[in-house]
């Protein structure tokens, strides 16, 4: 099973746009291309994009998600998530 886990997650409203940021933690090491959703609250949420972000000078995955279509309690639920957290990734 492989996870993500959270640095920080925040919104980008002028592009409405959701960004999750953290690192992967996987049994076998799976290239990128392999991962296209998060599992969160038994949803499954499509990876729009990834990207590489800077935070306190560390690299990042920042995985990109449309805020179209979001339910409004688990887009509260992400915004929470404290760092750490660890989110299945498929």
């Amino acid at each position: 099973m492989d996870f993500f886990i959270i640095k920080r997650a925040f919104i980008l409203n002028y592009k409405k746009l959701l960004t999750i940021s953290g690192t992967i933690k996987n049994d076998i090491n799976k290239p990128m291309s392999e991962f296209s959703a998060l599992l969160i609250n038994n949803s499954q949420i499509p990876i729009e994009e990834v990207e590489e972000v800077l935070i306190e000078n560390n690299s990042y995955i920042a995985f990109t998600f449309k805020l179209d279509g979001f339910n409004e309690s688990l887009l509260e639920d992400i915004i929470k998530y404290q760092e750490g957290r660890e989110i299945e990734i498929i």
